[in-house]
């Protein structure tokens, strides 16, 4: 069982954590602005964005970087307040906003020794991260965590019109 506001997955300060260790690094260049492209997009028809770039140009910082000004898992104003993103007049609007979830496919945890194990972890981490965002889940038994988002986002609709934003790194 996972400590009261200890999150797996969902609202995690990782993104905060890792993209911060970046901004900090000697070699660290300012994409910020791209969040002003990507927040454009939201509740749009081109909701759905896919960044590629060849191996080692940034995917995973740009990924943490957007993951860190989303996310509702903790306050990300003093990473970006210094950033080319602060110049923009809608700086702020969408920042801390919004459910992430935040996973490293790169990484099998401890004690999974299958893609099955995995996926079993996976999910059942997700749920518990949901159950501990979303308590009013508990009243109801759900078949898979696939339904916990359903109802999680109806639950979140009908009073906050939030959504998730996933950040999944995915290694070669």
């Amino acid at each position: 069982m996972q400590a009261e506001g200890l999150m797996n997955y969902l609202n995690t300060k990782t993104s905060i954590i890792l993209f911060e260790k970046a901004v900090k690094s000697k070699y660290y260049v300012d994409k910020s602005r791209m969040i002003e492209t990507v927040c454009e997009n939201i509740r749009s028809e081109g909701q759905y964005i896919c960044i590629t770039r060849p191996i080692r140009f940034g995917k995973t910082v740009n990924a943490n970087m957007l993951a860190a000004y989303l996310t509702k898992g903790a306050d990300s104003r003093a990473l970006f307040d210094h950033l080319k993103i602060a110049e923009t007049k809608d700086y702020g609007r969408h920042q801390n906003q919004y459910n992430v979830i935040h996973m490293d496919l790169s990484r099998q945890p401890d004690g999974c020794g299958s893609y099955e194990e995995y996926r079993k972890h996976v999910t059942d981490q997700l749920a518990q991260d949901l159950l501990e965002t979303y308590p009013k889940l508990r009243e109801k038994k759900y078949g898979s965590v696939y339904q916990m988002f359903l109802s999680s986002g109806r639950q979140v609709f009908q009073r906050f019109r939030a959504e998730y934003v996933r950040r999944i790194p995915f290694y070669e």
